[in-house]
């Protein structure tokens, strides 16, 4: 306590290089208010980290909900897509150009008769199961497309199914990269198998040629005659 009667903190610290004390005193009220500037500036930097921590926390939680979200929203639209194509038949191809490997969904092996994994799909075996009558027409059809000369590829071709026997196929196509000088990369596309429709159309056909026979080997003349309404 000072002379004066008023209570205060004193706060000694020798001076380096001289023989001095320096002293600091403080009033009671002094003291009081330098502790709760301190206390309040320990309360804000711990506020301050308990805000931060929240909002890491939310963004975490956010960015999880985000990704859940995507990861549904993808698998929803997978399953629509496969609903789409198996409705239509369709199956999915993709050829590397630069390895010459194809990448096939089970439904193309299936159409060749191939289990999952059991072919190693490229272009060598490609060339080998297309019909030889169709070998001119898919070289015609594909060479505007790879030049980018056609945005799509659409032509109809025979693949021999393990079996032996053709399979009649409908192929759509379209680039889908390609390298800095426009050298393809890879494509993709669909295909679906067209045997029983080309199955029909035959037999429509064959029914319409024999029809035809028949009448002509009709001796008589064919008439056309109308009834009136009054007989």
């Amino acid at each position: 306590m000072a002379v004066d009667g008023v209570p205060r903190w004193y706060h000694f610290r020798q001076v380096p290089g001289f023989p001095l004390y320096v002293s600091v005193a403080l009033g009671k009220q002094e003291y009081q208010e330098v502790g709760l500037r301190t206390n309040r500036l320990d309360w804000l930097l711990a506020t301050l980290g308990s805000l931060l921590l929240l909002g890491f926390a939310a963004i975490f939680s956010w960015d999880r909900s985000l990704i859940q979200q995507q990861h549904q929203q993808l698998a929803q639209s997978h399953k629509q897509m496969t609903l789409a194509l198996d409705s239509g038949g369709l199956a999915l191809w993709s050829w590397d150009w630069v390895t010459g490997q194809m990448e096939v969904d089970k439904r193309s092996r299936a159409m060749l008769g191939f289990l999952p994994g059991e072919q190693q799909l490229d272009g060598n075996l490609f060339a080998e199961l297309l019909h030889p009558d169709d070998r001119p027409m898919l070289a015609e059809r594909l060479r505007p497309v790879l030049k980018g000369e056609v945005p799509r590829l659409l032509l109809e071709h025979r693949l021999r199914h393990k079996d032996g026997h053709w399979v009649d196929l409908m192929v759509r196509g379209q680039v889908v990269a390609r390298d800095a000088a426009g050298r393809v990369l890879r494509m993709t596309g669909t295909v679906v198998d067209r045997s029983e429709q080309k199955r029909l159309e035959l037999a429509v056909q064959q029914s319409q040629a024999l029809l035809q026979d028949l009448t002509d080997q009709v001796p008589a003349e064919l008439f056309q005659f109308r009834v009136d309404a009054d007989g």
